[in-house]
């Protein structure tokens, strides 16, 4: 007979049809079963556990309306959850998560941390049960994602539906993968998942640097279960906490590199070339419009010149050569047309065209999303200075 402990707060929570889809889902029938009350506060995991003759199987239990917060409904409970599970010594042991409200619309960033759990190897008992909000089935949420680009694409583009929303994101830098977003409140749970499913995509080391903004509530603490998982997974937390956006204590300009590409990533959701498509992240340049140079000999506030330096509207993604080419004036935009310059021979303008994927008489525009009133501003101070 299967013993199951559930915690007090949860008794009348849970309903018995819930209790014997969880045990049929696990075991392939509904086995005989005695329920155990738990001493354990609410604050400590939303989860069962239970206790069968080979295996004791913790299940996470989601909370019951997926419509009442962007990530509260998925990840309220994962983190608390794994942290014990994680503290648990038993090798006879095993984790999944179990969907309640499963036959309510489920939207965008909901589907996300599903797809999320399956690339991190977390058992979902009754995902094929799940109803998609209208429109959000744009992606397939029952299979793992193929590689971190994708997870980030994807997270981005669900981002454009939350414009207050400022999701983790995280780039390839050498032999790390960079890791940016919150560690406390359910936004840190985000983080943790994202952090347990880059761990199945990568060999990578992966580094975490805490963020900070200034519309946000909460501290800036690691919260303790999130912590536990990350240590368990082996992933590295950075002590200084990145402030955004964050004006230099020193009152200094200061080039701050991290939060730029926070912000580029933000506006064009992949790290490649924009000229070229060139998406070898380590070869790929945060490549500024209006020069850190010229910016920081402007005569403009302090706070605009930092602004400035990380304004994700200031720049491109772009490899070493069309970094290159645009630094120097050799290709500037009118408009939003890229222009050679004049000054080249036809065969070096063949070259340029060659590897901008040009054919003979095709122009390079910027895409119409990107191209803003701001950017328009920051591309004519380049032309001013090229030309």
């Amino acid at each position: 007979m299967l013993e199951i402990k559930v915690p007090i707060h949860l008794i009348k929570n849970i309903s018995k049809k819930e209790i014997e889809e969880i045990i049929k889902h696990l075991f392939g029938k509904v086995e005989k079963y005695n329920i155990k009350k738990e001493e354990r506060g609410s604050n400590t995991g939303q989860y069962i556990i239970i206790q069968g003759n080979k295996t004791k199987q913790y299940v996470c239990l989601s909370r019951e309306n997926p419509q009442e917060g962007r990530n509260v409904f998925a990840l309220q409970n994962l983190s608390t959850s794994l942290a014990n599970y994680y503290n648990d010594e038993d090798c006879r042991k095993a984790f999944s998560y179990y969907i309640r409200g499963v036959n309510k619309p489920h939207a965008h960033s909901i589907l996300f941390a599903y797809k999320c759990m399956v690339t991190a190897k977390i058992r979902i008992l009754n995902l094929d049960n799940v109803i998609p909000a209208e429109r959000a089935g744009f992606f397939d949420y029952k299979t793992p994602f193929k590689d971190f680009k994708q997870m980030r694409k994807c997270r981005l583009e669900i981002s454009k539906k939350h414009s207050r929303n400022n999701p983790t994101v995280f780039e390839e830098i050498g032999n790390n993968i960079c890791v940016y977003g919150k560690t406390f409140g359910v936004n840190g749970r985000e983080t943790v998942l994202i952090c347990l499913a880059l761990k199945k995509l990568t060999d990578k080391n992966i580094i975490l640097y805490n963020t900070r903004e200034t519309t946000d509530i909460h501290g800036t603490d690691v919260d303790k279960s999130n912590l536990t998982v990350l240590e368990k997974i082996g992933v590295k937390i950075e002590d200084e906490i990145m402030d955004l956006p964050g004006l230099p204590e020193d009152e200094k300009v200061k080039r701050d590199v991290r939060h730029y590409h926070i912000n580029l990533l933000r506006k064009f959701h992949e790290k490649k070339c924009y000229l070229c498509e060139c998406d070898i992240e380590n070869l790929i340049i945060g490549s500024h419009i209006h020069r850190v140079t010229d910016i920081k000999n402007d005569t403009i506030s302090l706070e605009e010149k930092n602004r400035q330096i990380v304004d994700g509207e200031n720049g491109f993604w772009l490899c070493a050569n069309h970094d290159k080419l645009f630094e120097y004036g050799l290709i500037y935009f009118e408009e939003n047309t890229m222009k050679i310059a004049e000054g080249l021979t036809t065969k070096q303008k063949e070259f340029i065209k060659k590897i901008t994927n040009l054919k003979k008489d095709e122009e390079f525009r910027i895409n119409e999303e990107h191209y803003t009133y701001t950017m328009h501003e920051y591309l004519e101070k380049h032309k001013k200075r090229v030309k």
